[in-house]
């Protein structure tokens, strides 16, 4: 008896995908608040809503940023897959921790 195929890498990188756009938004709102807490003031430039777009392997986070000095919000996408940084483009093996790719594409939606 052979085994039944299935699609279950596929619904392997859909969920890693939503728990990396969870750890982003959460990050996000921690980030602020400690920030806040400790300055007194808002970060220069604020996460107020990211999503998932598109698909694998061109899966991005799309970010609406709000940049406080000059009071414009506007709108970035930051690849997952294609980041040679997270992600090994031969093997597709992660190349760090969720927690430290998360962080990584937050602090690089805020322009750092």
């Amino acid at each position: 008896m052979s085994a039944v195929p299935g699609n279950f890498d596929a619904i392997n990188r859909e969920a890693f995908e939503r728990y990396l756009l969870d750890l982003v938004r959460n990050s996000a709102v921690e980030e602020e608040r400690l920030y806040r807490e400790a300055k007194g003031e808002d970060l220069h430039i604020l996460i107020r809503d990211a999503e998932l777009q598109g698909s694998y392997p061109n899966t991005v986070i799309r970010f609406r940023r709000y940049e406080r000095a000059r009071d414009i919000e506007d709108w970035t996408a930051l690849p997952i897959w294609t980041d040679a940084t997270f992600f090994d483009q031969e093997t597709g093996e992660r190349r760090m921790p969720p927690e430290k790719i998360a962080g990584d594409i937050l602090m690089l939606a805020r322009g750092g």
